[in-house]
């Protein structure tokens, strides 16, 4: 491996993509370069000039970025470690690290037919933008036959909005896409998600802001990308073969623009309640739980009114009361004991609850009610 003057390598990671995306894999890179003794200098967008004379004074050691193009990358001088960065392959990368493109569309295929839609499209913006046919071969494969299929350019995304006749789920390759498409439908007077459900990757909170709607979205681990292209490309470095990694893009985060009446926002809603039925004994924040799991409040809240006709704090505490009334008939714990077991550890305060509830005291509802012998 060279070594500058400084005796620390130099390696050069180039912003090219989503800003969001750059900064987690950059974060992700010098979680590595910070062992590995590297100096890492950062490139903006439109870095190739720069690079090139950089690398023409022989002053880098190895390079990470999304490189704009197999052309490009073929012009650069030999001997320098690199590793393109990015959703989509590069196959002229020396190394490179992207998120499986089938498990993608497989995904995406799934929490559409889950979330009610009667049939689903993968879209892309244009009929010239270059993906991998993974996308599309996984998405299409997962479902039907008739079922799904392909929208190519906002013309041909007018015209299917305008022929709707059954509930319809479309994948979008980015969130940035999905906002696009939601924008589109909210002009055709769409309604979105009873009639149009919208599905993006990368999990932008920007897009969903911007579109007014919250975006249901594959996450993918950018940091996780970094890491280990830094991996890649230290070994590179150190004299090893060039390969290539495919990562596993992270669980469907669904929110507003798929949660459709009778779809996908039951399994949402269940597993909140799971979360609240292992937890009863504990205070809780409605809001700390959503920024945990991955969601706004709004959405819980349309997952729970659209599935429980209620809000998620007054279904906790409905959850609270049935333990309290299971505990009262069917155990011999003292009546302090089982308020704490609901998240009451104050008596007086279980007994108001309970009796605002029930409108008896605990001690009256279990000498009423008690199913255990003494």
């Amino acid at each position: 491996m060279k070594k500058r003057k400084s005796g620390r390598p130099l390696v050069v990671f180039g912003f090219g993509g989503s800003l969001q995306d750059d900064l987690e894999r950059h974060q992700g890179v010098m979680r590595v370069a910070n062992r590995a003794g590297w100096q890492v200098l950062v490139l903006q967008e439109h870095f190739e000039q720069q690079l090139r004379n950089l690398l023409s004074a022989g002053s880098v050691d190895g390079i990470i970025g999304e490189f704009i193009s197999e052309t490009w990358l073929g012009s650069l001088p030999t001997g320098v470690a690199l590793v393109h960065v990015g959703q989509h392959a590069l196959p002229g990368a020396a190394s490179s690290v992207m998120f499986d493109p089938g498990r993608i569309g497989q995904m995406g295929c799934a929490h559409l037919l889950e979330s009610g839609y009667d049939r689903i499209t993968l879209y892309t913006p244009s009929r010239s933008d270059v993906y991998d046919p993974a996308y599309a071969e996984a998405f299409i494969g997962g479902a039907k036959d008739g079922q799904a299929a392909l929208i190519q350019g906002p013309s041909e995304l007018s015209q299917r909005l305008a022929e709707l006749e059954v509930p319809t789920g479309i994948f979008c390759l980015s969130d940035y896409d999905a906002r696009r498409v939601i924008k589109e439908a909210r002009r055709m007077a769409v309604p979105i998600p009873e009639k149009l459900g919208v599905l993006g990757v990368g999990n932008r909170l920007w897009d969903s802001i911007a579109a007014d709607v919250e975006i249901s979205s594959i996450p993918l681990a950018q940091d996780e990308l970094g890491v280990q292209a830094a991996l890649l490309l230290r070994e590179q470095m150190d004299g090893a073969p060039a390969r290539s990694l495919t990562l596993l893009p992270l669980p469907v985060l669904a929110r507003e623009s798929t949660l459709r009446q009778g779809g996908h926002h039951g399994l949402l809603v269940r597993r909140v309640e799971a979360v609240f039925r292992e937890n009863l004994a504990m205070p809780f924040s409605i809001k700390t739980l959503c920024r945990r799991m991955g969601f706004s409040q709004r959405t819980l809240e349309l997952a729970f009114r659209n599935d429980r006709h209620l809000a998620p704090y007054q279904r906790l505490l409905d959850m609270r009361m049935e333990e309290s009334r299971r505990l009262l008939q069917e155990t011999d714990h003292r009546v302090n004991q089982i308020g704490e077991q609901v998240g009451y550890p104050d008596p007086q305060q279980f007994s108001a609850f309970f009796r605002s509830r029930q409108g008896t005291s605990p001690s009256t509802y279990r000498a009423m009610n008690n199913r255990t012998a003494f």
